[in-house]
C-alpha cells in the first residue's frame, strides 16, 4: 500500500465543508518510478507550503492541526486557478521498502480566518 491518508476526512472552504480529501498521491512509490503529490479542490491561486516529515506528531497550527511534525523539509508551492497542483517526482534508488514519509500542505487564503490546511499523507516506499 503506497499511501495512507491521515487526519482530517474533510476540510472547510469558506462556510462549506468539503468531504473529499484534497491531498493525494499518484504513482507507486517504487524506486526509479514516477509518482506525484496532488492537490484537488484547494483554494485557487494561493501560495503555500508542502511540509514533509519523517514522523507524525499532531500540533496546533494557526487554528488547525499540522500532522507533519517535526518538519523535515518545507517546499514553496502555489495552487492553480482551479485550486489544484501536481508535484511530480521520481522516487530515488536505495530507499528501503517500508520507509515512510509524511506530507501535508498549508496555503494562505483570501477567505477570512485561518489558512487552508490539507489532510496528511503517509507515503510508503515499495
Amino acid at each position: 500500500m503506497p499511501k495512507l491518508s491521515l487526519g482530517k476526512g474533510h476540510h472547510k472552504r469558506g462556510h462549506v465543508t468539503v468531504l473529499k480529501e484534497p491531498l493525494s498521491l499518484g504513482g507507486s512509490m517504487q524506486a526509479g518510478k514516477m509518482s506525484a503529490i496532488m492537490i484537488d479542490d484547494g483554494p485557487p491561486n494561493e501560495p503555500g507550503i508542502l511540509f514533509l516529515s519523517l514522523d507524525v506528531n499532531p500540533v496546533p497550527f494557526k487554528g488547525d492541526t499540522l500532522m507533519t511534525f517535526p518538519i523535515w523539509l518545507m517546499l514553496s508551492i502555489a495552487t492553480d486557478q482551479t485550486g489544484g497542483l501536481d508535484l511530480p517526482f521520481v522516487w530515488p534508488q536505495g530507499i528501503p521498502a517500508g520507509f515512510r514519509l509524511y506530507a501535508q500542505v498549508a496555503t494562505t487564503t483570501s477567505l477570512p480566518g485561518s489558512p487552508w490546511v490539507s489532510n496528511a499523507l503517509e507515503l510508503i516506499a515499495q
